[in-house]
């Protein structure tokens, strides 16, 4: 940790000084079994994909306290899934400092079930409710700001924009109590920050590894209610996701080919 943190404060750091005092502290060095490569090493478009662990946690508010015995109250659930994507990005290299940007899209199934229990005043005996709620793909759009140590190694900074699927279904097995049947599928914009480091393994392919965390904002829903076969009561729900994501990437380094 104590390294990530150091070599953090150097990323930043490194945009800020001038490029004397980089070849100074040893940064922008070049090895020469690098050869032409090197000097530009991270410069230009590339092209990759992603595999690591997606982990989702929903937070759901009861406004109206249709479920609960105060309202606001709610409850949250979490759920880790597989993740895998790919992402379209750009750097422009300047010695040892680097700024880019870079999309990605990945696709993971997060699914989390909430049990659902009654008040036992507005809607007694709601026992019977389910509520089924999964995430199918989230997407980003970041800006990265990096540091490039002796050529070959790339640490960086990442922050911009996220925008994820949510989809959920209502279930109830009883005519009576609970909840109407229905399915809704929303999609919430967000916002990402995180942290990285990327290695070239040749002049044009590069591993590397990505933390992500990721917040988005709430959704509402009005949903109706029985308390009765006949007597119907409308409540809100409020739902917030926030995610965390651990991933490794490979990268292919195009803009050479093209004249970037």
């Amino acid at each position: 940790m104590r390294r990530l943190i150091y070599a953090l404060v150097l990323a930043v750091s490194g945009f800020m000084i001038p490029q004397a005092s980089a070849q100074d502290f040893g940064f922008g060095c070049c090895p020469p079994a690098c050869g032409s490569c090197c000097e530009s090493g991270f410069d230009g478009i590339y092209v990759g994909g992603n595999l690591g662990a997606f982990h989702n946690l929903v937070s759901c508010n009861d406004y109206d306290a249709f479920f609960s015995q105060a309202a606001p109250a709610g409850f949250s659930a979490g759920r880790t899934a597989f993740t895998a994507g790919v992402q379209l990005g750009y750097d422009w290299q300047c010695g040892n400092k680097l700024l880019g940007i870079v999309g990605d899209w990945n696709w993971t199934h997060a699914k989390r079930n909430f049990p659902f229990v009654s008040n036992g005043l507005t809607a007694p005996a709601l026992t019977d409710v389910a509520n089924n709620n999964r995430n199918r793909w989230f997407s980003t759009i970041r800006a990265r700001v990096g540091i490039v140590v002796c050529g070959d190694a790339l640490v960086y900074v990442t922050g911009g924009a996220a925008v994820i699927e949510h989809r959920s279904e209502w279930n109830r097995t009883t005519t009576a109590l609970g909840v109407d049947n229905h399915r809704a599928k929303d999609h919430q914009w967000g916002w990402t920050a995180g942290v990285g480091i990327e290695y070239k393994v040749g002049c044009n392919w590069s591993l590397g590894a990505e933390v992500l965390s990721l917040h988005f904002t709430e959704r509402q829903k009005h949903i109706i209610g029985r308390t009765s076969p006949t007597i119907t009561l409308p409540f809100r729900l409020g739902f917030t996701d926030s995610a965390y994501v651990a991933r490794v990437l490979l990268n292919y380094r195009i803009g050479g080919l093209l004249g970037f």
